[in-house]
């Protein structure tokens, strides 16, 4: 029998929804009436995406390079299953809307969500303090430190990330493969801006060397896409000197400059003129998806997308496509110019997502 999301898996979030999945999970199909993408047709598995997925895709691009980009960031994107709901969370954020799950504070509540790897430290030496060497007793004399990125209405405080599971690798129905993190604390976050960094450590050296290297792969794909497309732009700039040193993708529009358009051509979407955005999460706890869709715009320092979400996706990865390049060589914004992507925060009522506030450098 097919299930529904449960009414508490959506609350409001200042003038959205935040997506956090409760007493959800198992396998995708099982949620085939879900009120928001029934069938959840958008959403690809990790071994499904390619490039029929893509639709069309700007210029600058191959669609092999951005597939190969993508999944470069998926092994990176976990499930985050916490079980408690902290006292600490406020009853309602700044503009005095209702605080995700502020009305079952203290409470011991199944929610999930999803996160994605920072960064990958270590080996670092002295004793541990990962869950297992903290409940035996017995520490290993080596560790490593993991950082995750999520949104803060996921995780809260320590008090809910003590009860924290990271899930990694979860991309396949059966499971197979997955690793767990048990606990973690919170390294920094911010309420406001909906996001948080957890910290987790473990001494387990198969998983920090795995995620370190699938980090450092991610980072080389994303270099040389970067970079492929920063020599087309320079050559299409070459032709016109006179370059303004900013232009909106309106005023582009509006006045046809010749030379940036060229670019804009060469980066952005022809029917939509605008970025691609990707998103990569645990939609109802499940199985890590990939939804495609369209960057909108910019939203007191949060991005705005339009591309499939559900309950769990809250916290999940979104990439821009280009979003450097754009920055640095057609806008020149510095307030995203060298970002590459953030967790998603919310749905806003008219079907655009939203992300958090800060972005991370990559």
């Amino acid at each position: 029998m097919a299930l529904s999301p449960t009414f508490a898996s959506t609350r409001h979030l200042q003038a959205g929804t935040h997506e956090v999945a409760q007493n959800e999970g198992g396998h995708l199909s099982s949620y085939s009436e879900c009120q928001k993408h029934p069938g959840h047709l958008p959403f690809f598995s990790v071994n499904d995406f390619g490039v029929d997925a893509l639709g069309n895709v700007p210029q600058g691009f191959c669609k092999e390079d951005v597939v190969s980009w993508v999944k470069s960031w998926a092994p990176l994107v976990v499930k985050i299953c916490s079980l408690f709901i902290s006292e600490q969370r406020p009853p309602t954020w700044e503009n005095q809307s209702p605080y995700p799950f502020a009305d079952i504070r203290g409470q011991f509540v199944n929610h999930m969500g999803s996160g994605c790897v920072r960064v990958v430290l270590g080996p670092i030496e002295g004793l541990c303090f990962c869950y297992s060497c903290s409940k035996s007793g017995v520490k290993k004399n080596k560790y490593w430190e993991i950082q995750i990125l999520t949104a803060r209405h996921v995780v809260f405080d320590d008090l809910e990330a003590n009860w924290c599971n990271i899930v990694c690798f979860d991309e396949r129905p059966d499971k197979n493969g997955t690793q767990i993190v048990r606990s973690c604390k919170v390294l920094d976050a911010d309420t406001e801006k909906d996001t948080c960094c957890l910290l987790c450590y473990t001494h387990s050296s198969d998983l920090a060397q795995n995620l370190k290297r699938l980090s450092d792969t991610r980072y080389e794909i994303d270099l040389r896409v970067a970079q492929n497309v920063k020599e087309r732009c320079s050559q299409l700039r070459e032709e016109d000197k006179s370059r303004p040193t900013f232009r909106t993708i309106k005023e582009l529009r509006d006045q046809r400059d010749e030379t940036d358009a060229k670019i804009a051509q060469l980066l952005l979407d022809k029917t939509t003129y605008r970025l691609l955005v990707f998103v990569i999460s645990h939609p109802h706890g499940c199985a890590k998806r990939i939804t495609v869709g369209h960057h909108r715009g910019r939203e007191k320092g949060c991005l705005t997308y339009k591309a499939a979400t559900c309950p769990g996706s809250s916290g999940g990865a979104v990439l821009i496509l280009g979003l450097r390049v754009v920055s640095e060589a057609l806008w020149r914004k510095e307030w995203c110019g060298r970002f590459e992507s953030a967790p998603h925060s919310c749905a806003l009522e008219t079907g655009v997502g939203r992300s958090a506030a800060w972005l991370w450098d990559t």
